[in-house]
């Protein structure tokens, strides 16, 4: 079965990070255990918000794999030393993508169904 983390482009960067600090093969390792943790905190939290069920989850199941490694300190920094990287990533997609011409008029034309589509209740 393929890992969870692999489907999510917004986790190809961390695992680069992963894999070049521990190496290939305890990298790898590692990553395959934060595959798991996710998977589980999916499995056990089925009416999550897909957000949470997207990213939060995954994340949380990368630093539950990162701190059996070393310490829980070194686990957030290792995160957070990834966020803004991570953050620019996203944000040079966007800019790409709504540089588009007419995209961002149907983006907003359409806005409250991509909101529901990610779970968010509109009102």
């Amino acid at each position: 079965m393929k890992n969870i983390l692999d489907k999510n482009m917004f986790f190809a960067g961390l695992k680069a990070v992963i894999l070049a600090k521990f190496g290939e093969q305890d990298g790898a390792a590692l990553w395959k255990k934060a595959g798991n943790y996710s998977m589980k905190l999916i499995r056990e939290n089925k009416g999550a918000v897909k957000d949470a069920r997207n990213v939060a989850y995954p994340m949380a199941g990368i630093y539950l794999a990162l701190q059996e490694k070393g310490s829980k300190e070194e686990a957030l920094k290792l995160m957070m030393d990834y966020a803004p990287s991570a953050g620019e990533a996203v944000k040079a997609k966007l800019a790409a993508l709504t540089g588009i011409p007419g995209l961002p008029r149907i983006i907003w034309r359409n806005r409250e169904a991509i909101m529901r589509s990610t779970g968010h209740v509109c009102h």
